[in-house]
């Protein structure tokens, strides 16, 4: 199990990516856009939290706002050794 906190410039988007293990999400601040596998574009402000699906294509990751940082805490679940990202 692993806690990290995420802290995401304005602007900043993900290259396309996948999580070997399920996480689950909590938003601190900022704006967050989040799409997985076929699913519509989903947007998170603070106070929000979903669940990150394992080894589903997370291609859309982003933070739609120009000037506010994104930050937000992530509680992944992974076999040891793992990595909690994992791109293309």
């Amino acid at each position: 199990m692993r806690l990290s906190l995420v802290t995401q410039p304005p602007g900043y988007s993900a290259p396309l990516h996948h999580h070997p293990g399920q996480g689950f999400v909590y938003m601190l601040e900022g704006t967050a856009e989040s799409a997985y596998g076929d699913e519509a574009v989903k947007r998170f402000r603070a106070g929000d939290h979903w669940t990150e699906p394992a080894d589903v294509a997370h291609r859309v990751a982003r933070n739609p706002d120009a000037q506010a940082v994104r930050r937000f805490l992530v509680f992944s679940v992974n076999r040891p050794g793992e990595p909690g990202t994992v791109s293309p």
